[in-house]
């Protein structure tokens, strides 16, 4: 009925489909964000709390894997033999 179940948010980012959770205890937090239409996974684990600096990176791999705001001489090209099915 709404965007969150189960501790999951399902709703658009980067103006794409994406399933997140993140969570955390103390001493440590975690963030994991998957792209289902694109089979893309981002795990964070961290011990440290500091603002949100989970989402920032997460936002950051999201840029340089899919080129996002960024000039094409600064896109990163993956070889796609490190990403196995």
């Amino acid at each position: 009925m709404n965007s969150m179940g189960f501790g999951c948010t399902v709703c658009p980012w980067h103006s794409k489909m994406h399933i997140r959770h993140n969570g955390g205890h103390a001493g440590f937090r975690t963030l994991h964000i998957y792209l289902p239409e694109y089979d893309f996974d981002i795990l964070l684990l961290s011990n440290s709390a500091y603002e949100d600096g989970r989402m920032k990176v997460a936002n950051k791999i999201h840029d340089l894997y899919f080129g996002d705001n960024m000039k094409d001489e600064t896109k990163i090209k993956m070889d796609s033999g490190y990403i196995k099915a």
